[in-house]
C-alpha cells in the first residue's frame, strides 16, 4: 500500500536527478551517475543492422511527411497509412 503511494514521488525524484546530471557535468555528478551508466552497459547492447533497419521502415511509417515520396531503404518499401474518407466524402465522390 505505502509503496504505490510513495512510488510517484520517488519516480519524480529519480527524473529531476537525471534531468540535473544532464545539464551538469562536473566529477560530483560523474561519481553519482556512474553506477546507473554501468547498469546500462551491462544490460544494453548495440543493435544489428536488421534491428536498425526495422527501426528506420518503422519511423518512416510513421511519419511518411518526412520522406521522399519513393524513397527505398536497402530495397524494402515501407507502409504509407491510407488516407481515411468519411462515408459522406466517399458518396460525393461517385456523384
Amino acid at each position: 500500500g505505502i509503496r504505490l503511494l510513495i512510488l510517484p514521488l520517488i519516480v519524480g525524484i529519480g527524473y529531476e536527478v537525471i534531468m540535473f546530471a544532464g545539464k551538469h557535468d562536473n566529477p560530483v555528478m560523474r561519481v553519482l551517475t556512474a553506477p546507473g551508466i554501468w547498469m546500462q552497459l551491462i544490460t544494453t547492447k548495440e543493435p544489428d543492422d536488421k534491428q536498425i533497419e526495422v527501426a528506420i521502415a518503422a519511423i518512416k511509417s510513421a511519419l511518411p511527411d518526412q520522406f521522399a515520396e519513393d524513397e527505398v531503404f536497402h530495397g524494402f518499401e515501407y507502409a504509407r497509412p491510407q488516407e481515411h474518407t468519411t462515408q459522406e466524402e466517399e458518396e460525393s465522390n461517385q456523384v
